[in-house]
């Protein structure tokens, strides 16, 4: 701490106060680093920088590799049925539902027609289905850790400084 350097030196009794001060400095160190204190400022929520929380980590990357199958999904559908108007609609709770224009043949038997309009009809089938519950209980997931962190961090903190 600079206020050690600064002020620690002389007969007084501030100054023996300062001097008898631990130096934080490197028990702090970690903390400059952990997580990212604008966002901690502006939303209040701690997110920890990569690598400090592992199970933060595994969740996020598991959030990410599930929207990475659903995108996949989505181009094999297109692929499939020679259509690069397909996409993904969301519908109240029914999130990632295919939109197949009406002109758009050959899909599969498999999938379930959850609604449609003039000119599309929207559609689950048992892939998809799993890919959104994945991500649904990811997403929830994330949620709880993210919930826990500030808890874990105020936790680690404390061991460091026992009164």
């Amino acid at each position: 701490m600079s206020l050690l350097g600064d002020f620690g030196t002389g007969n007084g009794v501030l100054a023996q106060l300062i001097s008898a001060m631990p130096d934080l400095d490197g028990a702090l160190q970690h903390w400059t680093i952990a997580f990212d204190r604008t966002k901690a400022k502006e939303n209040g929520l701690l997110v920890p920088e990569p690598g400090v929380e592992d199970e933060f980590d595994a969740s996020q990357e598991k959030l990410k590799q599930t929207l990475v199958d659903l995108e996949s999904l989505l181009k094999k559908a297109r692929k499939d049925l020679g259509s690069t108007a397909i996409v993904y609609r969301n519908s109240g709770k029914e999130t990632y539902q295919l939109e197949v224009p009406i002109k758009v043949k050959g899909v599969l038997k498999s999938w379930d027609q959850m609604s449609a309009t003039q000119k599309v009809k929207r559609y689950y089938g048992p892939e998809l289905r799993g890919l959104v519950r994945s991500l649904q209980e990811a997403q929830e997931t994330h949620g709880q850790i993210v919930k826990e962190i500030a808890g874990r961090f105020f936790a680690r903190f404390d061991n460091d400084y026992t009164t």
